[in-house]
Parts: C-alpha cells; structure tokens; sequence
C-alpha cells in the first residue's frame, strides 16, 4: 500500500480520481 489511506480518500474523493492517483492500488479497490 502506498503512503496515504486509501479507505479514506475512496471516501473523500471519487473513484475516477483514484483511478489517477492510484492506477496500482485501484485494481485492487474495484
């Protein structure tokens, strides 16, 4: 996992944003 959490920024921003800032961590989210 990366620094930041991303069960909270899954929250705070939407998943296309995640797609962007996390293109690694995001396969694992969907």
């Amino acid at each position: 996992m990366t620094g930041f959490e991303p069960r909270k920024t899954i929250k705070e921003i939407s998943p296309i944003d995640l797609y962007k800032l996390l293109p690694k961590t995001n396969c694992r989210e969907c």
